[in-house]
């Protein structure tokens, strides 16, 4: 009977303050935070760690936050995207959804430009079609973005550049890094346009879930 009676009690202190705020350095917690932290000498130190080391959590999930050592700012984990993004302006991510067909997309012109950042998330939707109009076009191009860019493209859809007959070789499902002058995917003859095109110094990673071709020469 007493450890029935100790069990109870204890499951009801549990219960009362799980269901009640918690104040540090306050008698009088904000009844709409679980925690709520009151000082004015001293603050909050979240888990340090490197990019690495942060890179290894095995699924983190959605809000988690650490203090990243090697960009010194604080990260937090975006599970929609599963993507681990930055406060700090220097190492955010832009993320970015091509949801409309284009001809020969200037990546910079079209969204960069609009959101300068260093890094970019950009995701190419189902059934969209990113591809060259004449001979030797190029479907997506980041040749024009700013040095030390580094973007990410997820593609759902159909990239590929312009020919004068179909285009030979293509690429699926699968991730590829693309870097140095006028990078693209898949062969092409003469006159045929690249599927991807950037530059030295602007770094791109391609994960294919669709299509991606270079256009065949005439």
């Amino acid at each position: 009977m007493k450890k029935l009676l100790l069990i109870c009690v204890i499951t009801f202190f549990v219960t009362t303050v799980c269901s009640q705020s918690v104040g540090i350095g306050t008698t009088t917690p904000n009844t709409k935070a679980v925690l709520d932290i009151n000082s004015t000498s001293k603050g909050v130190l979240f888990p340090r760690m490197t990019t690495a080391q942060r890179d290894g959590i095995i699924n983190p999930p959605d809000g988690l936050h650490i203090y990243n050592t090697t960009e010194r700012g604080l990260n937090y984990y975006d599970s929609v995207y599963a993507i681990w993004n930055s406060y700090l302006e220097d190492f955010k991510t832009v993320i970015f959804h091509i949801s409309n067909s284009a001809a020969s997309l200037n990546f910079y012109d079209s969204f960069a430009s609009k959101k300068p950042s260093n890094r970019y998330l950009v995701i190419i939707d189902p059934g969209v079609t990113l591809a060259g109009l004449n001979p030797s076009d190029t479907g997506l191009i980041f040749s024009t973005m700013p040095n030390n860019a580094i973007i990410t493209v997820r593609n759902h859809g159909f990239i590929g550049g312009a020919g004068g007959s179909g285009g030979s070789g293509r690429l699926t499902n699968n991730s590829y890094p693309v870097c140095g002058a006028l990078s693209f995917f898949g062969m092409h003859g003469t006159h045929g346009g690249h599927a991807i095109a950037t530059r030295p110094g602007v770094v791109i990673s391609v994960t294919n879930y669709g299509f991606i071709a270079g256009g065949g020469g005439g």
